[in-house]
């Protein structure tokens, strides 16, 4: 686990649906989902630090692209298994109806 410590510029900041404040809080960073973690970091009234077990915030950043790389692999495997079946699943889904 990575303890981060994350402060607000500005007193009653909320991002990633938590609450920030200047005096900073504290948060397990596998506590967060991704899309929290990368909104934090890159959040210009958010500082994140310091990062209490020794890892850096780059290497939070770093594992965020490799995990993205991770479920990018993942869907293409399964895509390929799947014989692209789940891709055109997917988009027919996604499709708006005919208008009527």
């Amino acid at each position: 686990m990575t303890q981060i410590l994350v402060k607000s510029t500005v007193d009653g900041f909320r991002r990633a649906g938590i609450g920030f404040t200047r005096q900073g809080v504290p948060l397990e960073s596998t506590d967060l989902t991704q899309d929290q973690l990368r909104a934090i970091l890159n959040e210009p009234n958010l500082v994140v630090g310091p990062v209490i077990d020794g890892d850096t915030v780059e290497q939070l950043i770093d594992s965020l692209g490799a995990a993205d790389d991770k479920a990018s692999d993942d869907k293409a495997s399964d895509d390929k298994a799947s014989g692209g079946k789940a891709s055109a699943a997917a988009k027919a889904a996604t499709k708006e109806p005919a208008p009527k």
